[in-house]
Parts: structure tokens; C-alpha cells; sequence
């Protein structure tokens, strides 16, 4: 809703005021000082609040002059056509997917040509393309511009086979609703991002839209044991490439002569690959005794961090050491070892980085 009023200022400010640049935020200092002794969080959030707004009006004005384009070149059409009395839906929900511009704004906007807006046609094209978004995005979460997928059946009374229930929007007149957690996953900045059952709230290009609202009841535990799945499955991921990378540089070991004998032989060699098999067999076991709680329905919070923690970490020192064996070749695409290097760091950061697993495993290990 905020986002559709600010669109709507930035629409009047440029075509009734002629202003051309970005202004809202000039405007917070007043309303700061009216209304900061009745809302707190004006005086409390000023560097948060008037950075959303400069952020919010520069990114519509990145499409808007496209938009007016786009428009004034319809509406010109339009004239010259006397049957023409409506735009079509599916252009007016181009106008909103591509430019930003709210419904209203373009009906607005249309009305002052004498256009109508055909807005069952408008709505009919934006259920169209959530759907398509929601095919599109399946259960995926990105991070840094890398899919990883996560399993919702980790949450209460879903089965393995079970299809994660889409959102459902409950209409823009709705402010506040209640909703049930579906899947969460951590994001930058050390908070939680959590898919919902229903929601008032919707974005451009008919995806969800994030909002901020306050877990309550057993709400944020279900957030929690999500994570403590997503954990289990990151550690076993790490163990996987760890082993990969193990692998690799034990066969190029036994390939690389040196000194008329395969590096193998070596003893710097042999130590290098007796560390790496240890700490991945250590990372396997604490990770299969994570799942093994999970599967148990036992508490596995700390468990989970433990193995994620090392597991991820062991991932990156076998992998870096793979590289080592490998010399000059293990930088090359010729040779595995740098790919196994570059995955393995997604490892320490996807479902809460190692700092966040120190933490966990602390608060746990202090609250016994």
C-alpha cells in the first residue's frame, strides 16, 4: 500500500508540480516534527525510513519515463480510434509488471482521455503471472544469485510427498492477518525470511513481497526446526564435496610423477590425505547423527549446528588442500579441485553462516 502511494506522489510531483527529481524524502523532516511526538518510530528509524524512500521513488523513476511512454503512445492510438473506448487488461498489467504503475494510477490516467481500463481483464492477467511465478519459484531459496532448495516436509504433519500449499492472497482492503509459518530460510543480515499460508501483501511481477510482522505462539519454533532441517542438509552437501575433493586429489596423487615416483609416495602428500579422510569421516558422523535425532523427532538444534558448522568448514579445508596437491593445475578447469574450492564456501554461509552455528551451539551448550 505504501509503495503504491509513494508511486502515486512521484506521479502528481512530475506532471502537476513539474518537479523531475527525486523529492519525497525532503518532505519527512516536516512530517517528522508533526507527527514524531505520536509515532515514535519516525525519530527512532529517520536514516531507515528516508533511505526506503529515496530507494523506492529512484527505482520507479528507473522505469517511469519508459512507462509514460508506453501510455501516451496507447492513448494516441486510442484517440484516432473511436471503437477504442477501453484498454485492454493485459496492457494495463503491463504498464503494473514492467513500470510500476499501480491500477488506479493508470485508470486515473486513462480517464483523462476518456479510456476506460478493463479491469477484469487487468486482474485476470496478474493471477496469471503469480501462478506462473509460483511454478517458476517452487520451494527454491536464492542465495547470491545460487538456488538451493529446501524441504518443507521438515515442518509438523507434512509428508515427504507433500507439495508446499501456495499463499494465499487475502486481498489488499486487508491490513493485518493471522497466518501459519510454511518454510523459512535465512537471509542477509542475520534475520529470517518465512513463507506464509496467506498473506494481505503482494509485489509487482505477481511474486510474494516480503513484509515485517511479529512470530507469535509456536510460530517462531516452527521457523526454527525448519532451519535445524536446512542445517542437516547443508552439512550433508559439505560432505559430499569434501569427499569429491578428496577423491580427486588422491587420484591425481597417484598419477603425478616427481622425481620418478608418484607424489603418493610422498610423506607431506600422505599426511595432507590422512587429515582430510579423518575430518570428513568426523563431519559424516556428525552429520548422521543429526539426521538420525531429526528422523527421531529428538531435539536437534545444537546437533544440527555442530554439523553444519564443521562439516561446512571441512569442506573448505579438504577442498583448499585438494587444490594444494593438485599445484598449478588445481586453479585450472582441466582438474575438478578449484570447482569443489568454489562450492564448498557457499557451504559456510547458506542456513546461517559459521558464526551464527558458534552462537547457536553456545546458547545451547550455556542453557544446559
Amino acid at each position: 500500500m505504501l509503495r503504491r502511494l509513494i508511486r502515486r506522489a512521484v506521479l502528481k510531483g512530475d506532471r502537476v508540480l513539474g518537479i523531475g527529481e527525486v523529492f519525497l524524502w525532503r518532505l519527512y523532516e516536516g512530517i517528522a516534527e508533526a507527527l514524531g511526538g505520536v509515532y515514535d518510530e519516525l525519530v527512532s528509524r529517520r536514516e531507515v525510513i528516508v533511505e526506503t524512500l529515496k530507494n523506492e521513488e529512484e527505482l520507479f523513476r528507473g522505469t517511469l519515463a519508459k512507462g509514460i511512454g508506453e501510455l501516451s503512445h496507447y492513448l494516441k492510438l486510442a484517440r484516432r480510434t473511436p471503437q477504442a473506448g477501453t484498454m485492454p487488461g493485459p496492457l494495463a498489467f503491463q504498464l503494473y509488471d514492467t513500470y510500476g504503475f499501480p491500477l488506479e494510477v493508470t485508470q486515473e490516467l486513462c480517464a483523462e482521455a476518456g479510456i476506460e481500463v478493463d479491469v477484469d481483464g487487468f486482474y485476470e492477467a496478474l493471477k496469471e503471472a503469480q501462478e506462473r511465478s509460483r511454478a517458476a519459484r517452487g520451494n527454491a531459496t536464492v542465495y547470491g544469485g545460487v538456488v538451493v532448495r529446501f524441504d518443507l516436509s521438515v515442518l509438523s504433519g507434512q509428508q515427504d510427498d507433500a507439495k508446499p500449499t501456495p499463499t494465499r492472497f487475502v486481498g489488499y482492503e486487508v491490513t493485518e492477518t493471522h497466518a501459519t509459518i510454511v518454510g523459512a530460510c535465512p537471509v542477509e543480515g542475520g534475520q529470517i525470511a518465512v513463507a506464509l499460508d496467506q498473506t494481505p501483501f503482494y509485489a509487482e511481477s505477481g511474486g510474494e513481497v516480503s513484509d515485517t510482522g511479529v512470530i507469535e505462539g509456536e510460530g517462531f519454533k516452527q521457523a526454527m526446526q525448519v532451519l535445524d532441517g536446512g542445517r542437516i542438509s547443508i552439512a550433508a552437501l559439505s560432505v559430499g564435496i569434501a569427499q569429491g575433493a578428496y577423491e580427486a586429489a588422491v587420484r591425481y596423487a597417484k598419477e603425478r610423477q616427481q622425481f620418478g615416483r608418484p607424489i603418493a609416495d610422498f610423506q607431506a602428500i600422505q599426511f595432507k590425505l590422512a587429515d582430510m579422510a579423518t575430518q570428513i569421516e568426523c563431519a559424516r558422523l556428525l552429520t548422521l547423527k543429526a539426521a538420525t535425532l531429526k528422523d527421531a523427532k529428538k531435539p536437534v538444534t545444537q546437533a544440527s549446528a555442530m554439523a553444519k558448522l564443521f562439516a561446512s568448514e571441512t569442506a573448505v579445508r579438504v577442498s583448499e588442500e585438494s587444490v594444494q596437491i593438485h599445484g598449478g593445475y588445481g586453479y585450472t578447469k582441466d582438474y575438478p579441485a578449484e570447482k569443489y574450492w568454489r562450492d564448498s564456501k557457499l557451504c559456510t554461509i547458506g542456513e546461517g553462516t559459521s558464526e551464527i552455528q558458534r552462537i547457536v551451539i553456545a546458547k545451547n551448550l550455556l542453557r544446559a
